[in-house]
């Protein structure tokens, strides 16, 4: 079994609520590199991002909702960190 499949049905929607989200885009106002983090909540419908907002926003009827408590969202953040000179690492 691939670990690249989707783990829920394409169809379903999931709203991440209560979370800081940080996305990574350049800052609109030009202050800083990297737009800062906000509070707000997330919608995936899949395995997709559907949307991401800053208002709280009444999730759809039927979708699964988590309460992040304050917790990180960082979209595609994948860890590239290695040692290939380190011998007898799996």
């Amino acid at each position: 079994r691939s670990c690249l499949r989707p783990r829920v049905p394409a169809e379903q929607l999931t709203v991440l609520q209560n979370c800081v989200v940080w996305t990574g885009e350049a800052d609109p106002a030009g202050r800083a590199a990297a737009r800062p983090p906000f509070r707000g909540s997330v919608r995936l419908r899949g395995n997709r991002i559907e949307r991401v907002s800053q208002d709280r926003q009444s999730p759809p009827p039927g979708a699964v909702v988590l309460d992040c408590a304050g917790r990180s969202v960082i979209p595609g953040l994948v860890e590239g960190h290695a040692h290939p000179s380190f011998e007898d690492i799996v």
